[in-house]
């Protein structure tokens, strides 16, 4: 894989992260959306090692965060027990225990030895607030005068997780508890700041008709 391909690939899997917003995704679920949704880049064994090493000084740089939803177990620090304790931040977020890790390169070990860890034990990539704004496409001067609300953003971050596919109104509305007639308001801003594009759509009830004898 040449440099420039690399270079590209490991922003890809920036920008991935990046779109699951602020809950981030695991290395598995990394993976399988660079299968599904981004089929230049070529994932074998040696380009996963790579972007994982990739991934790991973008943590140094604070670009990324690295958690888990339990203890970190010690098979995913590569320094003997007793020698260096893993530093963890415990965060209760959106309802949900985070066990942030300390941006070490030696506590977040290598590829083989997190692949192994699932579960709750799983490692969970979370990108910075300003990368995940820059794929959703919010830039700070456009919004100087007006700051997006919380179901604004959250709304912002269900299309993006979407991809491609864009998502329902009425699925979003209930997804984020919200009577849909009020929702059409925050859609409405959305469109009008050019954050999102909406589309009708025509779905037709399938009935079988019947020849009248």
């Amino acid at each position: 894989m040449s440099l420039f391909s690399y270079a590209e690939a490991l922003h890809t899997s920036l920008e991935e992260i990046a779109l699951e917003g602020s809950e981030g995704c695991t290395l598995e679920t990394l993976w399988n959306r660079l299968i599904a949704d981004r089929k230049d880049v070529p994932l074998d064994e040696y380009v996963k090692a790579g972007i994982w090493e990739g991934l790991k000084e973008h943590v140094l740089l604070e670009d990324l965060s690295v958690y888990t939803r339990a203890e970190i177990p010690p098979e995913v620090s590569s320094i003997p027990s007793g020698k260096e304790q893993p530093q963890q931040q415990r965060i209760e977020e959106e309802g949900q225990v985070r066990f942030y890790m300390a941006a070490s390169h030696r506590l977040l070990g290598n590829l083989e030895a997190v692949t192994k860890l699932t579960g709750d034990n799983a490692l969970w990539l979370r990108a910075c607030s300003g990368l995940r704004d820059a794929a959703l496409g919010i830039h700070e001067e456009e919004l100087t005068n007006s700051i997006l609300t919380a179901i604004q953003r959250k709304t912002l971050e269900q299309i993006g997780r979407a991809r491609k596919g864009g998502a329902l109104q009425s699925v979003l509305a209930k997804n984020l508890n919200v009577v849909n007639s009020n929702f059409f308001f925050v859609v409405q801003v959305l469109v009008a700041r050019r954050l999102i594009l909406r589309k009708p759509i025509v779905v037709y009830n399938m009935i079988k008709l019947q020849s009248i004898p």
